[in-house]
């Protein structure tokens, strides 16, 4: 049996336990030090693992050997501390969103490549089965025999609680429905269909008037985007409209495909059923299948491309970086303006 990465987290909000309990229901992942600046919960987390806590982040992210960070606090309290922790050949797995913007991104996965380390997000839903077996049909179809894309992300957020109201600055989170609910069902779309030439956004905000709204990060955002002549896209995000869904719907001239995290349905332009895929796919499993893929990408890596490419975090959040500038030029915005910052 592989040797056990050796490993810490910071942060241990309550998604922040989820992911460390799905770490170690995977069995390839050895705790070393748990971290979060309530020591009082840092030390409860730790007598149940049997390891160090800490209440000081600087003090983690200097473990001898330490081999994975996982990480669950947001990017504004802990981006320094990922330098070090990356500079000293840890590898870090991250919760959404992986930065505020697309510059911060970048530096992230310019100093891992650096060290030969990874630096990624924990990402659910690029495990789900339905988005993989919609991947998969596309590829096998051809990409060019589709000619539209309607995607939905309305995850409604409950009220913030009092330490998470940073998520409405704009400063803090790095922005709102788009990059904290919607990145990773644009990372999706990136990777079935690859970066689009044009985006164009709108965005609201619920903010009672128009200065509020200036300073608050948006609720509800339209994206239309431009893959080619014969290829568009509509993408719908809200964190204040219901019912909550997730979807993905693809057409051609002969059919289309709805796609949600645990299914695939093939209709025809009748709305008749042609081929239908359900899955039963409960969070925890999906959090451990990513852990577990995590854990493989660093003791089996795979070979790297005969071509250069772009990471999958730079690809999304230049997109994401993209759709912003549009909303506030109120313009189309070609998303190779921003992806040629950085080389693949």
């Amino acid at each position: 049996m592989a040797e056990k990465l050796k490993t810490a987290i910071m942060g241990l909000s309550p998604v922040g336990v989820k992911l460390l309990e799905a770490a170690d229901r995977t069995s390839l992942f050895e705790l070393r030090a748990v971290a979060d600046s309530d020591g009082e919960q840092a030390q409860k987390i730790a007598a149940i693992y049997d390891c160090q806590p800490h209440n000081d982040y600087r003090q983690l992210v200097i473990q001898p050997d330490l081999q994975v960070l996982l990480v669950a606090e947001p990017m504004h309290l802990c981006r320094e501390h990922l330098r070090v922790a990356i500079k000293n050949n840890c590898n870090i797995l991250k919760l959404l969103p992986p930065a505020l913007d697309f510059e911060q991104a970048a530096d992230m996965i310019r100093t891992a490549e650096k060290q030969k380390v990874k630096f990624d997000v924990a990402s659910r839903i690029r495990v789900a089965p339905g988005f993989r077996k919609v991947k998969e049909y596309i590829r096998a179809q051809g990409r060019e025999k589709f000619h539209l894309i309607t995607a939905v992300c309305h995850l409604p957020a409950q009220q913030l609680e009092p330490n998470e109201r940073w998520l409405a600055d704009p400063q803090l989170a790095g922005g709102g429905v788009i990059l904290q609910k919607c990145y990773e069902l644009l990372e999706r779309v990136v990777d079935i269909f690859d970066i689009p030439q044009q985006i164009y956004t709108l965005l609201t905000s619920h903010a009672p008037d128009r200065k509020q709204r200036l300073s608050t990060t948006e609720d509800t955002a339209l994206i239309t985007m431009k893959f080619s002549d014969t290829l568009l896209a509509n993408v719908t995000a809200s964190r204040v409209l219901g019912p909550p869904a997730l979807m993905l719907r693809i057409h051609s001239k002969e059919n289309y495909i709805k796609a949600t995290p645990d299914s695939m349905t093939l209709f025809d332009n009748q709305g008749e059923i042609l081929e239908q895929y359900n899955y039963i796919q409960q969070p925890d499993n999906s959090l451990e299948t990513m852990l577990t893929e995590f854990a493989h990408s660093i003791t089996n890596p795979p070979k790297p491309p005969t071509e250069p490419t772009y990471h999958p975090i730079i690809e999304t959040m230049s997109l994401i970086e993209s759709a912003y500038v549009s909303a506030r030029t109120a313009m189309p915005e070609p998303t190779q303006r921003i992806l040629k910052l950085v080389r693949p």
